[in-house]
């Protein structure tokens, strides 16, 4: 049992830096204007740290922060809008750092006001 622990352990810590590969990649690639292909490494590094990790990890947020700002560069609004209140709840019951919900929160208006949409 010991062993099989190990292993899984020791798969799943392969999985979560595979994900920060491709997020580190699909980062490389949006400052190369490749935003299709970016999109499609963070949708799986997203896939694989929510499998791995749990919806509500810290780290999950933080890839909801790249995609919305993904997101936001495609003028997709509402998508992005939608990543940042998840991060925003995520950092909110982790207890993160008031920076963190600071900078989501920050998106956040940023979206509205890019939407004229400031009653919201």
């Amino acid at each position: 049992d010991e062993v099989l622990d190990h292993n899984c352990e020791v798969s799943n810590r392969v999985q979560v830096l595979y994900a920060k590969i491709l997020l580190a990649y699909g980062s490389i690639l949006v400052e190369d204007f490749d935003y299709a292909t970016a999109t499609n490494l963070f949708d799986d590094a997203l896939a694989i740290q929510k499998e791995v990790l749990g919806d509500m990890h810290v780290d999950v947020a933080s890839t909801l922060l790249s995609f919305g700002s993904l997101n936001e560069k495609l003028e997709k609004l509402e998508d992005a809008n939608t990543c940042y209140w998840e991060a925003f709840q995520i950092y909110r019951s982790a207890g993160s750092s008031a920076v963190d919900m600071g900078v989501t929160l920050t998106s956040i208006g940023w979206i509205y006001y890019q939407q004229h949409n400031l009653k919201s």
